[in-house]
This record gives structure tokens, sequence and C-alpha cells, in this order.
């Protein structure tokens, strides 16, 4: 059998929020559950479970593949700013990779090669092309300029083809 924590549950009940916890049915493997709440009304509150155990575990195999990857993998919004950068990047820029998030990708860029960057996915956006080759060069630990070369895919919001949302890039 299991035993649901329900009093820790209830206690934490918020509308809208999601619970996470582990479970565990006699000696299988650990499940982990998401549980949503929903207040119906105020005498009826309901919690929907979902098992999102291979999720997590796809996730994590991801999460593995990505930052041990010897290529340089990152994502930038349409705005050009960082919003992941793997850990390949440790062996280039001066300051943690977390650090960029939320930077434009220019700002890694000598200033004299921003403005041709910042063309290249603006014509990549443009011309809805959805893989290109673009070699720029950034500046590294030693603030010597490196050149990298990579392969930028283009992303649109889900259900919308032209809709852009940004770009997935990897390259070396």
């Amino acid at each position: 059998g299991i035993e649901l924590p329900i009093q820790d549950i209830m206690r934490e009940f918020r509308d809208g929020k999601e619970i996470y916890l582990p479970l565990q049915f006699n000696n299988d493997p650990v499940s982990w559950i998401v549980w949503q709440c929903k207040r119906i009304n105020k005498n009826t509150n309901v919690l929907l479970g979902t098992d999102i155990t291979e999720k997590m575990a796809l996730e994590d195999t991801y999460e593995i593949l990505v930052e041990n990857a010897q290529d340089l993998i990152y994502k930038v919004n349409k705005d050009g700013e960082f919003q992941f950068l793997n850990n390949r990047f440790t062996n280039y820029l001066p300051l943690d990779k977390n650090s960029y998030v939320g930077k434009k990708l220019t700002d890694i860029v000598p200033e004299s090669h921003q403005a041709e960057v910042a063309q290249y996915f603006n014509q990549q956006m443009e011309g809805q092309e959805k893989v290109s080759y673009f070699e720029f060069p950034i500046l590294d630990k030693e603030g010597n300029m490196t050149w990298i070369g990579q392969y930028m895919t283009l992303l649109h919001e889900i259900g919308y083809n032209t809709r852009i949302t940004g770009w997935l890039a990897t390259g070396r």
C-alpha cells in the first residue's frame, strides 16, 4: 500500500499550486508525483496527481548530454539575450556562464563585429531560415578574439510557424 502525506499536502494547499512528492509503491522504485491543487469552491478542493518520473529521467538525460557536450550550446531569445549556455562556455568566457543569462549575445563579441552579428541574426529571422551556419569572433578569457562557427536553429512559439521566440545554437 501507499501512504499519502495528506495532512502535509492540505497544509500546503493553494489554488493553482503544484506540490512535488516522491511516492513508493511496495518495493517498486520511487515515483515522483506532481499534485496540482484546484479549489472548486470554499467547500471543495481537488488534487490531481500526475506521475512525472519518466519526464524527470528524460530531463536528467537531456541535461547530462547538453552540459557535457564538447560543443558550445546556447539559446537566445528574439531580442538576442542569452537564455541558456552550457558548461563548455566556461572554457571560453571570463565569467561564470550563468552571469551571461539575460545579457545580449553581442556583449561577448568584439565591438568591431557586433553590428555584423546582429545583422546576421536579423536576416535569419526575417528570412524565416530554419537552420543556418555562421562564424563570428568572441572575446575569450584572456581578452583575445576567438572565432567560433555555429549552426543556428530558428525557434518558434509552439503551434505557430511565424512567431519566432529565438535561436538554439551549437558551435565550436
